[in-house]
């Protein structure tokens, strides 16, 4: 099974066990987070390194449905195509169970909005994303 869709179906089962708001991975996630919004908005692909697994899939709904695999998505960051706006990170939940994690952010720019929903994993200690759930929709002019 591919890797992004184990994640799918792991993340999908019983409700979590709640998470202390000082634990280490809460602030591992958070700090993850951070440093993908931080690469997107600089368009510095080395944030990149231990953050995004290589196999891991971006699935965007909006005016058009993509999916983007970790490579595609570097070199349309990289190049100049995507990212490079700053924006606000609003983090509304994150949820850990074991080594399986997930999290809903929503990075607003002047342009669009744009609603993820993270599936992550620990994998040899550290929290990687392996997929990304994400709902933009475009900002009408005068709206950001």
């Amino acid at each position: 099974m591919p890797l992004f869709l184990l994640a799918l179906a792991l993340t999908t089962g019983t409700s979590p066990s709640a998470v202390s708001a000082s634990s280490p991975d809460l602030n591992a996630i958070t700090a993850l987070l951070e440093q993908y919004n931080r690469g997107t908005e600089t368009r510095n692909v080395d944030l990149f390194d231990g953050i995004l697994h290589p196999e891991a899939r971006q699935f965007v709904a909006g005016p058009q449905f993509m999916m983007i695999d970790t490579p595609t998505f570097l070199q349309l960051l990289g190049d100049g195509t995507i990212g490079g706006v700053e924006r606000e990170v609003v983090t509304h939940g994150v949820e850990i169970d074991g080594l399986l994690a997930t999290a809903h952010v929503t990075f607003e720019g002047e342009a669009a909005v744009f609603d993820n929903y993270v599936s992550l994993l620990k994998l040899d200690g550290a929290w990687q994303i392996v997929s990304i759930a994400i709902e933009m929709t475009p900002r009408a002019q005068g709206d950001g």
